[in-house]
């Protein structure tokens, strides 16, 4: 976008805010003077509608620009004043009191900064066009004196008055809006930022495709088989790498940003969260349901279709709250790789190799792993309604029952106790249930996909308060700083 682009969105990120008080410093340097002008008309129309009280420094205005301003504050050089009063009254005061000549065919912002300063002063008093005493003339601080001397003499009569200069301050604590408009807004944001990215979209479909054919044609589930779980185990966990991957554009590189920005602005933190994680489950739900159309319908598991898309979508539900935590706090190249890495270590801690029992004493760590949790229900599903039949024949049983045990599947177990049924299992906590013990192996199956909701939640949670933290910190806007001084400035 070209610079005048630039400032305009810049002054809008502050007008959105409504605030009663504005700054701007040199909003218009660096652009040719029709641009600058219709910057300086944004503002100073903004002001009068608002209402907002706004004070802006600028440079070589042209006339027209710096008649857009209700009053003028002049400094010289050395921060001398100069004049302060209004605009429509400038022109009177350099004529009549300083003695410039202001030609017809000249701006006459120039000639008033060139009156103020003291080479082009003196090359004005040589062409008649400026009275200076030579005392005035003889260095910049004399000069300065001479023009603060002489706006002191004359502030009576071109000033401002009392009243308009000592007012009580209005409430410049920035407006918020209602919550629920707020959460809206942020969610039709990231859906238009969605929809302007669609070819992403569109190419994470076609990778996790072409990533499912893959798979299935280099690991063939083979039934009767260890490895038979290792295939579906496969499918999840690269589902969840690419989910892990993308969400990083949810809160990190230039969100990280603008997050800071608007916390200056004074815009809650926890429903820009919200909303945008609301609306990036658009991609989540592609993935389940894709997942469920082109893989289910070949996967060795008889789970049912409303089965296998909801435990692939709490897999990417977790995940993505682990990458919105590593986003937030980390640089986009850092968060990356440790997306990367922490599903790979989802996948070791899944319980097939290295096997689960071999994993007991690390249950607390497996309780983070999201592959874990899916497995383990899509598992108990497949042996609820095929009752383990495929594992009850003798031989198989003394061939490949210690390996599926050994996954925390113990089938001969669950077939004959009530753990075959999910109804009359006991309610045990997941710690104890997975450590097994009184008479008890270690089971690794589940009936809810509720701990996959839960691990989600705390980590969005978790990383809503990081953002919180991490946006306030390095706000940029006027919002941070009408929350009082830091401890340090105290």
């Amino acid at each position: 976008i070209s610079g005048g682009q630039r400032k305009r969105v810049s002054i809008a990120m502050e007008l959105v805010s409504q605030p009663s008080l504005l700054f701007l410093d040199e909003p218009t340097s660096g652009l040719d003077s029709t641009t600058s002008h219709a910057i300086v008309k944004l503002f100073t129309e903004n002001a009068k509608q608002a209402p907002c009280t706004t004070l802006a420094v600028i440079h070589q205005p042209r006339w027209a620009t710096l008649n857009l301003f209700d009053n003028a504050i002049l400094l010289a050089t050395g921060g001398y004043l100069t004049y302060a009063g209004k605009v429509a009254n400038v022109m009177r005061y350099f004529r009549g009191i300083l003695h410039v000549t202001f030609e017809s065919n000249t701006n006459p912002a120039d000639v008033i900064m060139d009156a103020m300063s003291l080479d082009a002063a003196r090359e004005l008093v040589g062409q008649g066009k400026m009275r200076l005493s030579e005392d005035g003339a003889r260095d910049g601080d004399a000069f300065g004196e001479y023009l603060l001397t002489t706006w002191n003499s004359s502030q009576s009569k071109f000033g401002l008055p009392d009243e308009s200069t000592h007012t009580e301050m209005p409430d410049l604590a920035p407006n918020s809006c209602h919550w629920g408009v707020a959460l809206v807004t942020h969610m039709r944001r990231r859906a238009l930022q969605t929809t302007r990215a669609v070819h992403l979209l569109a190419g994470m479909v076609s990778l996790q495709v072409l990533g499912l054919v893959v798979i299935v044609m280099a690991v063939p589930a083979q039934a009767l088989q260890p490895s038979m779980f290792a295939q579906p185990l496969l499918v999840v966990f690269y589902l969840a790498l690419t989910q892990g991957v993308i969400s990083q554009r949810i809160f990190g590189g230039p969100q990280r940003t603008i997050s800071a920005r608007e916390a200056g602005a004074n815009i809650n933190q926890l429903w820009y969260f919200i909303g945008q994680d609301l609306a990036s489950m658009v991609t989540m739900l592609v993935g389940a349901g894709m997942s469920a159309f082109a893989y289910w319908p070949n996967g060795i598991l008889s789970v049912s279709a409303y089965s296998w898309c909801w435990s692939v979508f709490g897999v990417l539900y977790a995940t993505a709250g682990f990458s919105y935590v590593t986003s937030i706090l980390l640089e986009p190249a850092n968060a990356q790789l440790c997306i990367v890495v922490m599903c790979f270590m989802f996948s070791l801690l899944s319980g097939v190799n290295p096997r689960f029992v071999s994993l007991l004493g690390l249950v607390k760590a497996m309780a983070l792993s999201p592959l874990r949790h899916a497995l383990g229900f899509v598992v108990g599903e497949h042996l609820a309604v095929s009752q383990g039949a495929e594992f009850h024949v003798p031989v198989v049983q003394q061939l490949v029952g210690g390996d599926i045990a050994a996954m925390g599947f113990p089938v001969e177990f669950l077939s004959g106790s009530a753990w075959e049924s999910c109804a009359a299992a006991p309610r045990l906590p997941l710690v104890d249930k997975w450590s097994g013990g009184a008479g008890r192996p270690p089971i690794g199956t589940s009936c809810s996909l509720r701990p996959l909701w839960i691990l989600g939640l705390w980590c969005r949670f978790i990383a809503a308060m990081c953002l919180q933290a991490r946006s306030k910190a390095r706000a940029n806007g006027g919002g941070c700083a009408l929350r009082g001084p830091s401890p340090a400035a105290t």
